[in-house]
C-alpha cells in the first residue's frame, strides 16, 4: 500500500472514533485507560423534512440533541413536532415544517371626489375650475406564509393604510341670474333668464297613446285639457308652471309630463287639428321672471352632440 493510503485510512478511523457513539466510547477507553467495553445504545428514529424522510441512529437525549447530533439545522420560524425539549424514543417520528414568511406591498389609487360650489358672481350655466383634484394613494400590505414551500392562504394577513389623502376637484357653477332679451327672426321679443338646448318633439290627444274611452283622454298631468301652448317636460328640471319660448312654436307652459321624457326633452302640445310634427334640437328660452332658487336646477346634465 502506498504511503498516502495509510494516511487516508488513519483519517477515516479518526473520524469514526470522534463522530459515532461506538467510536467515542472506544476513544474514551483508550485515552483514560478504562477497560470497560459496554457501548451505550443508540435510538433509531425518523426525521421528516418536507416530503423527505431520514432514518437516523442518535444517542439518548432530547429532540434538540438528536437534531444537533445529526447536524440538521432548524430555522427560527420552523415548526418541530414533537417539541425540541421532548426526550427521544425508539422509532420516534420527528416532523420539521420549514416555515417562511414574506411581505408584499401594492399601491392603489384613491379617487378624488368632485365638489360643486355655487358662485353668485358667475352667470348661470357657466362653470369655473377652482381646483383640479388629485388622486390619493392607499398602501396594501400582504403578509404571506409558506409551509414547506406551500402557500398557506388561511394564514395570509392583509393590512392597509392611507398614504396620501385625495384632493377634491372643486368646480364653481354660476348662480347669477340676468334678465336678457331675445329678438326672434319672426319679430318676437321675449325676456328670459336661461337658454337651454333641448330635444323637441310634439304630440296631441290622438297621438299621446291614451285610449279614447279613458276618462283622462285629452287631459294633461295638471288636469288641463290638451291644447296649443301646453308643453310636457321632466318636472325635476322644469317644474309645473314654467313658461318657455321655442322659435317656430311660440310660448308654452309646462303643464304636462310623461314617463319617457328625459331632463333635456320637451314635448310641444297641439290639438289634433293643428298638429305639427317636431323632432329636432331647439333653443328653449325660460321666460322671465325665474322661479324661486330652490326650484332651479343650477347644473344641467350633459347632452348628446347629435341625435
Amino acid at each position: 500500500m502506498p504511503w498516502w493510503g495509510y494516511v487516508v485510512v488513519s483519517v477515516l478511523l479518526l473520524y469514526t472514533l470522534c463522530h459515532t457513539p461506538v467510536g467515542v466510547q472506544a476513544l474514551s477507553a483508550l485515552t483514560t485507560g478504562s477497560t470497560q467495553t459496554d457501548i451505550p445504545a443508540t435510538v433509531p428514529l425518523v426525521v421528516q423534512i418536507g416530503d423527505r424522510q431520514h432514518a437516523l441512529q442518535v444517542p439518548p437525549g432530547t429532540v434538540a440533541d438528536a437534531l444537533a447530533w445529526s447536524r440538521i439545522a432548524v430555522g427560527p420560524l420552523d415548526l418541530v413536532a414533537p417539541g425540541l425539549g421532548t426526550p427521544v424514543d425508539t422509532d420516534m417520528h420527528i416532523r420539521i415544517v420549514v416555515r417562511e414568511r414574506s411581505v408584499s406591498e401594492a399601491l392603489a389609487p384613491v379617487p378624488y371626489e368632485v365638489v360643486w360650489e355655487g358662485d353668485p358672481a358667475l352667470p348661470i350655466d357657466h362653470q369655473a375650475l377652482r381646483a383640479p383634484g388629485r388622486a390619493g394613494a392607499m398602501v396594501q400590505r400582504n403578509l404571506h406564509e409558506h409551509h414547506d414551500g406551500q402557500a398557506m392562504t388561511n394564514l395570509r394577513r392583509t393590512e392597509s393604510w392611507l398614504a396620501e389623502a385625495p384632493q377634491p376637484r372643486r368646480i364653481a357653477y354660476g348662480r347669477m341670474l340676468v334678465r336678457r332679451v331675445y329678438e326672434s327672426p319672426a319679430g318676437d321679443s321675449v325676456a328670459y333668464w336661461r337658454k337651454m338646448r333641448m330635444w323637441t318633439t310634439s304630440y296631441s290627444p290622438a297621438r299621446a297613446g291614451t285610449p279614447t274611452d279613458a276618462p283622462w283622454y285629452g287631459y294633461t298631468f295638471s288636469g288641463e285639457p290638451m291644447r296649443n301652448g301646453i308643453v310636457a317636460a321632466d318636472l325635476d328640471v322644469l317644474p309645473l308652471g314654467t313658461r318657455v319660448f321655442v322659435e317656430g312654436y311660440g310660448e308654452g307652459v309646462v303643464l304636462d309630463t310623461g314617463g319617457g321624457l328625459g331632463p333635456r326633452d320637451l314635448d310641444l302640445g297641439y290639438t289634433d287639428e293643428d298638429y305639427r310634427s317636431w323632432a329636432r334640437w331647439s333653443d328653449v328660452y325660460l321666460l322671465w321672471p325665474p322661479p324661486p332658487a330652490g326650484e332651479i336646477v343650477w347644473v344641467l346634465p350633459l347632452i348628446q352632440a347629435d341625435r
